[in-house]
């Protein structure tokens, strides 16, 4: 693993057991996942609804353990590091959802939810920090005091991609992050994605279904196909 490499995955496995009627049903999801992604490259996961690509998102997130396998984020083994140095590794982390609609909270003002990063990480900030987060999205100060609601849904993911990137991670994941949008706006959320990887040099993993999106945004695509991940080609879609 080189210096420059900001998330590497190495032989994931993850099976599922469900109980019912009295009988175990296992359900192998991850047979031996391998992925490397270095800092500034775009990487696109793509496969088929149920193939394995949220749960392997949750265990590089730390919502999901595997069963075996390792996860290396700015070349730490997550499984072999305390509490305190895993949360300072998953602050190096953002990422933006696929419904910019439920994944802001609609009882907080937007001042709140850019905050919230700050607060759970105990780092400093003031107003300014995040009036500067939301200049670089295209939005205004005064919108820190509105609620999700007051937005349409390209702000809304502006927003979300403005918390993403409050705290300056290594690493954003975007889980399909324009397929809730209009295909107008879904080239603006492209657009500022590229400019703010290139402004900040960020490793960007990309989850689509959009073939075409994937070609033209990501330098490497990955599919998740029976458990496991295979490099393709453009050629090969």
């Amino acid at each position: 693993m080189t210096s420059n490499t900001i998330l590497e995955l190495k032989d994931i496995k993850k099976t599922y057991i469900k109980i019912s009627f009295f009988k175990k049903h296992k359900t192998e999801v991850l047979k031996g996942a391998n992925l490397t992604l270095q800092q500034g490259k775009t990487l696109a996961l793509i496969g088929p609804s149920g193939c394995g690509k949220t749960t392997l998102l949750k265990i590089i997130l730390g919502l999901e353990k595997q069963d075996c396998g390792t996860v290396k984020l700015l070349g730490k083994d997550t499984s072999k590091i305390t509490k305190k140095e895993l949360r300072q590794v998953l602050s190096n982390i953002g990422v933006i959802f696929q419904d910019p609609y439920s994944a802001l909270d609609p009882r907080q003002t937007i001042e709140q939810i850019l905050s919230e990063p700050f607060i759970i990480s105990k780092k400093p900030f003031n107003k300014q920090t995040l009036v500067n987060a939301l200049n670089e999205v295209s939005m205004k100060e005064n919108d820190l005091k509105k609620f999700p609601h007051q937005f349409s849904g390209g702000q809304r993911q502006r927003i979300n991609i403005a918390r993403a990137l409050i705290l300056k991670p290594k690493l954003i994941i975007a889980d399909e992050p324009t397929s809730a949008l209009d295909v107008s706006v879904q080239a603006q959320i492209v657009n500022l994605l590229t400019k703010m990887q290139k402004k900040y040099n960020f490793a960007l993993l990309f989850v689509s279904h959009n073939l075409a999106l994937c070609k033209y945004l990501c330098q490497n695509i990955v599919l998740v196909k029976q458990g496991l991940l295979t490099e393709v080609s453009g050629d090969e879609l």
